[in-house]
């Protein structure tokens, strides 16, 4: 029996479920990657929220590292608790995915989390 093309298959679903939101738009950024800081560089950030997610210049948002706690031992799920680490404030809606914005307090970094506010 011939493996290749199931294993093509589901190793396609794998990397496209794992791509970062530049490169899956749509559901990956919708559901993936939404808020997470895509790239830092001193206090300028570049966040996968933009004009789709109701991003607007001058907003400020909480920026959280995410935290895995296994407080009842390995029968019981992870669970992952929200650590704030700092805030930001939108300068720029770059498009309907992105925004670049300023660090106002504290270190925010690649993989942290921004959430707006609906």
């Amino acid at each position: 029996m011939n493996i290749r093309l199931p294993l093509a298959a589901v190793l396609t679903a794998i990397v496209l479920s794992s791509a970062a939101c530049s490169t899956l738009q749509g559901a990956g950024h919708q559901y993936l990657m939404r808020g997470q800081v895509v790239e830092a560089n001193g206090s300028e950030v570049v966040l996968c929220v933009g004009s789709g997610d109701g991003a607007k210049v001058s907003q400020e948002l909480t920026a959280y590292k995410m935290v895995s706690s296994n407080v009842g031992g390995p029968k019981n799920p992870t669970r992952w608790e929200k650590i704030p680490v700092g805030t930001v404030r939108i300068e720029q809606v770059v498009d309907e995915h992105f925004a670049r914005a300023k660090v106002t307090s504290g270190s925010v970094q690649v993989n942290n989390m921004v959430e707006l506010k609906r």
